[in-house]
């Protein structure tokens, strides 16, 4: 399949309205549209595919994905110059995939630092748990990071 990079093309693939617009990064601008009042131009849109959009169940489904995503990671990713970079996720996978793609998404201190090799992944819990566990990583020297990481292994 190649490449989707319109809410068109989302829907005519049949993708949700909701993961179109997580996918293309448009869900956080449809949603302040919708809550300022100016939601009539942004429904309109969607009603030339058949779909009937109300913001506000799209907007208390997306702020519950946030609390409800799942269990939190950390990992640590070392990059071709040997730099370590840690970082907090849902889905490690895809949020390797998307530093490695240097995409928008991905984290600006990774792009040009290709190849990229996810050295270190554990699941923490909550949000903020994950964000603790970050912070602590992060304030470590490369040698305990790289000693955590043998201690997993």
């Amino acid at each position: 399949m190649s490449k989707l990079h319109t809410v068109e093309e989302f829907i005519s693939n049949n993708f949700t309205l909701k993961d179109a617009l997580l996918h293309i990064g448009k869900l956080d601008y449809m949603l302040l549209c919708a809550l300022s009042e100016s939601s009539n131009a942004l429904g309109d849109r969607f009603d030339r595919f058949g779909v009937a959009v109300n913001f506000r169940c799209l907007s208390i489904i997306y702020m519950s994905s946030y609390s409800q995503s799942g269990t939190w990671s950390v990992y640590i990713i070392r990059c071709a110059d040997s730099t370590l970079y840690t970082g907090i996720s849902t889905n490690v996978t895809r949020r390797f995939e998307e530093h490695a793609s240097s995409s928008p998404r991905s984290a600006k201190y990774l792009r040009g630092r290709a190849p990229l090799e996810l050295i270190y992944a554990k699941e923490i819990g909550t949000q903020s748990e994950a964000t603790i566990e970050e912070r602590r990583i992060k304030a470590l020297t490369k040698a305990q990071k790289l000693n955590l990481i043998v201690e997993l292994t």
